[in-house]
């Protein structure tokens, strides 16, 4: 429905929703998502090695500059 309504994908849409709903909340998944995307493969193999070991991993990641 918001799609329609916004005349955009449901994925834009969705972001719109957010964004209006909690503005603070969003810009925090924004921050969060630069800090994650960059750091990809550090994330992934440090949750394989939990999933293997069954215990809590400690990984080094890059912070970018923004």
């Amino acid at each position: 429905m918001a799609a329609s309504i916004l005349h955009a994908d449901r994925w834009h849409a969705g972001q719109a929703l957010m964004k209006s709903a909690d503005p603070a909340g969003w810009a925090t998944l924004a921050a969060e998502v630069n800090l994650v995307e960059p750091n990809h493969a550090a994330l992934t193999a440090c949750r394989e090695a939990a999933e293997k070991t069954k215990k809590e991993q400690h990984c080094v990641i890059a912070v970018p500059v923004l």
